[in-house]
């Protein structure tokens, strides 16, 4: 039978993990072990924040940069933008400047150095972009040799 300190940290860690979402959690029927197989979720952080879009080089998939910004619903001033539970909302609950606590999410097509500030990037997956994609490529049919540090190589012949 387990101990109260160990059933606790059990707890703990299954927690930690659910919120984390990056982990599967593997319950072995016949014995009483917890197995944690770790799914690996790109987080696409090589992709440029000031491109529209592009494919993400460890993933490969297209990936579209969208800029959302908050605005008080009765004042419209901006307000700082955060991403809590992948609902984007305002930092604050009330309006600095009104009171107010309804507020609007406004997709911005060209993001500014001032509205940085306010804003928050959500990266999102196109599916549709990501599976539909040809590459090509063409290979040189005459072989020029390569100079390399001076000396001749010929590589193919």
């Amino acid at each position: 039978m387990y101990k109260l300190t160990e059933i606790l940290y059990l707890k703990l860690t299954l927690k930690k993990i659910l919120l984390n979402k990056s982990c599967k959690i593997i319950i072995n029927s016949g014995v009483d072990t917890v197995f944690f197989k770790h799914t690996k979720d790109c987080s696409h952080s090589k992709v440029s924040p000031d491109k529209d879009a592009c494919y993400c080089p460890d993933c490969g998939k297209y990936i579209e940069n969208r800029w959302y910004l908050t605005r008080c619903s009765c004042c419209n001033v901006k307000r700082k933008t955060i991403i809590k539970f992948d609902n984007i909302m305002p930092e604050t609950k009330y309006c600095p400047n009104c009171g107010s606590e309804h507020y609007r999410v406004e997709e911005v097509k060209s993001i500014n150095f001032i509205d940085i500030n306010f804003a928050v990037l959500v990266k999102q997956i196109n599916e549709e972009r990501s599976l539909n994609r040809t590459q090509t490529w063409l290979e040189r049919e005459n072989s020029e040799p390569v100079k390399l540090l001076g000396f001749n190589l010929n590589f193919g012949q």
